[in-house]
């Protein structure tokens, strides 16, 4: 109401209009101290020595005061008036601001954009608002990878997040080889054990078993049973594969201890036992484990070479009652399936 009331006297004195603006700016009040100087700029031509510098001023503080359409008209004015103007650098970088988050822009637009502002501005802030604004748009878009290839120095907290959101979107692909490159890449993504489950499971596909027993180990001595359970029979797998023979033994004896005589979800252990003892030559205890499997199991194709090594013990021992039985497990799977790679 001030202003308006005092239009007449800032139409004739356009120098107190502009110094009563920019104390305005000052005190951030831009929407008023556009409007001030607007009333003074309208009354004069562009060969006013005060006309630059409130054009310039004008275009500066409706883009303070978020008028978008009114900044970029007085800014483009400026700059088509002014082209080599004392306020060409300003005025050019508050008009490109501008255009950070043009929602009229589709992404491709807009990142293409934020290119544009990195490359013209290298090294200064308004390159490095770009960036930001472009990471965070490559982010929302999900595309990850994009972020991790630019590396952006300063946004360590970013690129930590980004690889996290690209290393569970390629463990819920089943992409395990591009998820384990990228958990060895970067450190510290699976400190909270989020992704062990799915970690657990890639490591085992691309044979990087130090890694999968890495994670089993920091549940084996769960004291929820069912957790416990489930990672001492993976930590005995992985063992096994690791050729360490002794320990895979070790762990699955001790989870059978705990499985008693109860069919268990996690009976897979005695056929690991069963080839570790074979590995150490354990005949009494590979015809153990395999009553166990057949228990579990019954009598499944799958076991099949593990029925003809108990044949195998069975002739060592001259021992009739082992060779006839288990030597008709694997007749009746031969012809079940109607394949006779064993012949007993």
């Amino acid at each position: 109401k001030i202003i308006d009331a005092n239009k007449k006297f800032f139409q004739n004195n356009p120098q107190d209009a502009l110094e009563l603006a920019k104390k305005l700016a000052l005190k951030k009040e831009y929407p008023f101290a556009a409007k001030t100087v607007k009333i003074a700029l309208d009354t004069l031509s562009k060969d006013n020595d005060s006309y630059e510098e409130m054009l310039k001023d004008y275009g500066i503080w409706t883009a303070e005061a978020k008028e978008k359409k009114v900044a970029v008209r007085a800014l483009g004015k400026y700059i088509a008036q002014f082209p080599h103007g004392n306020y060409i650098d300003i005025v050019t970088k508050t008009k490109d601001a501008l255009f950070f988050d043009d929602k009229d822009k589709n992404a491709t637009q807009r990142l293409a954009n934020y290119d544009g502002l990195i490359q013209k501005y290298a090294g200064e802030e308004i390159a490095k608002k770009a960036l930001k604004r472009k990471i965070d748009l490559l982010f929302s878009l999900k595309r990850y990878n994009e972020i991790l290839k630019i590396n952006p120095s300063g946004m360590k907290g970013m690129m930590t997040k980004s690889a996290k959101a690209l290393l569970s979107q390629e463990l819920e692909k089943k992409e395990c080889y591009k998820a384990i490159n990228l958990y060895k890449k970067y450190k510290h993504l699976n400190d909270d054990g989020h992704f062990d489950e799915g970690l657990y499971n890639c490591s085992l596909k691309t044979m990087h078993y130090d890694i999968a027993k890495s994670i089993a180990k920091k549940y084996v001595a769960s004291t929820i049973l069912t957790e416990r359970e489930r990672w001492m029979y993976r930590y005995a797998l992985v063992d096994y594969k690791l050729q360490n023979y002794a320990q895979a033994i070790k762990i699955g004896e001790d989870l059978s201890n705990i499985i008693g005589e109860k069919k268990s979800a996690y009976g897979e252990i005695y056929r690991v036992l069963f080839d570790a003892y074979a590995k150490k030559k354990n005949s009494d205890k590979m015809l153990w484990s395999i009553k166990k499997i057949t228990a579990n199991f019954g009598i499944d194709f799958s076991d099949i070479d593990r029925y003809m090594r108990v044949v195998g013990i069975g002739e060592k021992l001259k021992d009739d009652n082992i060779i006839i039985t288990y030597g008709k497990y694997v007749y009746d799977m031969q012809q079940k399936a109607k394949t006779y790679p064993q012949s007993p």
